[in-house]
């Protein structure tokens, strides 16, 4: 009679297992729904605006009176549309996706970018007074400036600059940069950004001053 009993305690346990990992497929997949439902709607909103020259005032103040039309915030709706004019309905799926990077690609790109960030260390008085950081979390590789604290040259800080994010499901490159408000945002490159090496070029031009100061 006990061993039907521990018999039956055992069934409703693994029925409870499943029972929750059913529900939490379900959950996830709603989720893939709701996410894949909000990159669609925001890739036809930015393609509403793309058309508009923004560097223009008329173009802007079209900008304006769409992100009021439709309820967006103009800077949540430029983060999009930069986003977007960098590479695609791919930035924009590159905003919130964060699967890790194959092993490959990881040392490779971090290998290219080391070999970078030495080549522009300072040869001259201030040799040995800079640093660069690199962090490969996820998809992501996140680069910071290290430097003597001013007015404490014994302690250092610490800024982040420039983040590199690698898509696996199409093998592309997203360069993001942060603004003053501690927000990565979607770096618009010069030219189509085709390999690492073109993050690379975009980063030592750095014709925004988005990097470099």
């Amino acid at each position: 009679m006990e061993v039907k009993r521990d018999q039956m305690r055992l069934q409703t346990a693994e029925d409870g297992k499943w029972a929750k990992v059913t529900v939490l497929s379900k959950l996830v997949q709603q989720e893939n729904i709701n996410m894949k439902r909000k990159l669609e709607e925001m890739l036809r909103l930015v393609k509403a605006v793309v058309k508009w020259d923004l560097d223009s005032e008329s173009g802007y103040a079209a900008f304006g009176n769409f992100a009021r039309e439709v309820g967006i915030k103009k800077e949540n709706l430029m983060y999009y549309v930069n986003a977007y004019q960098a590479s695609g309905k791919s930035g924009l799926k590159a905003l919130t996706y964060k699967k890790t990077m194959p092993e490959t690609v990881r040392i490779e790109a971090t290998k290219e970018l080391n070999e970078f960030l030495s080549a522009r260390l300072p040869r001259n008085e201030h040799a040995g007074q800079l640093w660069f950081q690199v962090v490969a979390k996820d998809n992501r590789i996140t680069v910071a400036e290290k430097r003597p604290l001013f007015g404490d040259p014994s302690q250092s800080s610490t800024s982040e600059f420039v983040q590199l994010r690698y898509t696996d499901y199409d093998g592309k490159w997203h360069i993001y940069w942060k603004r003053a408000s501690g927000k990565w945002w979607p770096y618009v490159p010069h030219r189509k950004i085709e390999s690492f090496n073109d993050c690379l070029h975009e980063l030592g031009q750095d014709l925004f001053h988005c990097f470099w100061g």
